[in-house]
């Protein structure tokens, strides 16, 4: 969808890894943009770090807490934007643009389960196996 490179915010890699793997895919010190998607202010500041001078920290998550910015862990200069996290807006476009087939979902898509196979689906759901699945309507 257009990211040079993403890491998971759970992954044990170090700071300084990160920041070379980021120098060496752009020949940039940080990232042009940190996206923040989980609500979670532990993932949050995990990817303050990332974010290059003149970088776009974008919040999208709906957050647990207020988020502290702590001006030391940015560059000097840095934008921040909200993404509307009311899912119920966005609604009515997303599903436009699944209609049209306008968005590449097979990208985010790690199951696909037919109406039958609607309890298996949310077994699987629930033992936490499934990162976005499809339930396909007769």
């Amino acid at each position: 969808l257009g990211a040079d490179m993403s890491c998971l915010s759970g992954a044990e890699t170090m700071v300084a890894d990160i920041k070379a793997a980021i120098a060496a895919k752009s020949g940039k010190s940080g990232a042009d943009i940190v996206y923040e998607a989980t609500g979670k202010y532990t993932v949050f500041q995990k990817g303050l770090p990332f974010l290059a001078e003149h970088g776009t920290l974008a919040i999208y998550g709906v957050p647990e807490q207020p988020y502290i910015i702590n001006t030391y862990a940015f560059p000097k200069r840095f934008n921040v934007r909200t993404v509307s996290p009311n899912e119920a807006m966005a609604m009515e476009d997303a599903c436009s643009m699944l209609r049209k087939e306008d968005f590449p979902v097979d990208l985010f898509m790690t199951h696909r389960w037919s109406f039958d196979e609607f309890p298996h689906a949310m077994a699987q759901v629930r033992a936490g196996e499934v990162v976005k699945g499809m339930v396909l309507m007769p």
